[in-house]
């Protein structure tokens, strides 16, 4: 993952950490409340040095619904036959005589709240970025250690392109069951896809063909992940969402090489896959659409990573008229050729032999996604 890419995705992340926190403005309740300082006054604002609406006499009871900070919002009547004013009473003027306690929610006072059968489908998609572990240093240096030959060999480069097995696509459901105003729980449905092909194209001299060296990994990932989904609303229309829970992941990998020249077909591939258990949350906002539907954009991490990727390698080499062609099952391990880090699969016995460690497949990051909601 690039600096920029890391950037950006913290700064979402914080943008929707204070967008979930509650507001620091009024408190909601109903207090009873006594004057007790004769010619207390009732500000037009919550600041001593706002205009005066309204003055009361020590003794007089009012109520009170609302309060920020040291200062309690009040309807008064700003003298006989005056027009009723509302305004603010320092708490230092006053003493709470009885409270109602906490007034509803937001959630409990939006009347238009769609409860239904308590059920309710996400769906979205958006951009994967992820540590890969070995995969991408294996996948680079296989095309690296081609390239290099091609180069010394003095054929002339037409076109190039090497990427990183470092992102991807994410696309995602939910299934969401709701326990409460607040919780729910569910099931989440990820698809993970990762396809960064890296190319070389070149031309000998004299020679009017194009020759090729391509390098394809390929990651695609299926998760399951129970958990619970919270939400809190901000206002009328803006929902605060958190949700996480463990997960398994079953992971394929497969990676193919072709390098063809005058006279040689150089071709490798693998299939490997494996099943692992990881961590994954999230928080996000949804923007309500209407009483039953909403759209939302949502920040995920994961954690999940894996050794045991298992599975087959054949190798096809064409020299002259002469065919070698192989075929390995075992386990996929990292080792290194002439310099450059790349991954085999390996027996058990002819892993110990060489030496090498089982290469790591880590799809721990963050995703970026965005989609709808809907209730029923």
């Amino acid at each position: 993952m690039n600096k920029l890419s890391s950037r950006f995705i913290l700064g979402i992340f914080l943008i929707f950490v204070l967008a979930g926190a509650r507001p620091g403005g009024a408190q909601t309740a109903e207090w009873t409340l006594r004057v007790s300082a004769d010619g207390a006054s009732v500000h037009t604002k919550p600041d001593a040095s706002s205009p005066v609406a309204a003055t009361l006499s020590k003794g007089t009871v009012l109520k009170s619904s609302a309060k920020e900070g040291n200062w309690f919002r009040v309807v008064v009547e700003a003298g006989r036959g005056e027009a009723l004013v509302i305004g603010y009473l320092g708490a230092g003027d006053v003493e709470v005589t009885g409270t109602a306690g906490e007034a509803p929610e937001i959630w409990a006072e939006a009347s238009d709240e769609y409860v239904g059968a308590g059920l309710s489908v996400r769906v979205g998609g958006g951009f994967l970025f992820f540590g890969s572990g070995d995969i991408s240093a294996g996948a680079l240096g296989e095309f690296d250690r081609y390239a290099s030959y091609v180069r010394s060999s003095g054929y002339q480069i037409t076109w190039e392109e090497r990427r990183a097995v470092e992102s991807g696509y994410d696309l995602t459901a939910d299934l969401i069951y709701r326990l409460g105003p607040r919780l729910g729980a569910g099931l989440r449905f990820d698809y993970i896809h990762s396809y960064p092909q890296s190319s070389l194209r070149f031309t000998i001299p004299g020679d009017v063909n194009d020759y090729t060296l391509d390098t394809t990994p390929l990651i695609d990932a299926y998760a399951v992940r129970p958990g619970l989904y919270y939400e809190r609303p901000i206002n009328r229309w803006l929902i605060f969402l958190a949700n996480g829970g463990p997960g398994v992941y079953f992971v394929k990998y497969e990676f193919a090489r072709r390098f063809i020249v005058p006279g040689r077909e150089d071709d490798i591939h693998q299939e490997t896959t494996a099943a692992v258990f990881g961590l994954q949350g999230g928080i996000g906002l949804e923007l309500k659409l209407n009483k039953r539907a909403g759209l939302y954009v949502e920040v995920q991490g994961r954690y999940a990573r894996t050794s045991g990727l298992e599975g087959t390698e054949w190798v096809y080499i064409w020299d002259n008229y002469q065919v070698t062609d192989t075929e390995t099952n075992g386990f996929l391990h990292r080792g290194e050729t002439d310099g450059y880090p790349v991954l085999n699969v390996l027996e058990e016995g002819a892993a110990e032999g060489a030496g090498g460690d089982r290469a790591v497949l880590d799809l721990s990051g963050v995703s970026v996604a965005a989609g709808f909601r809907i209730k029923f």
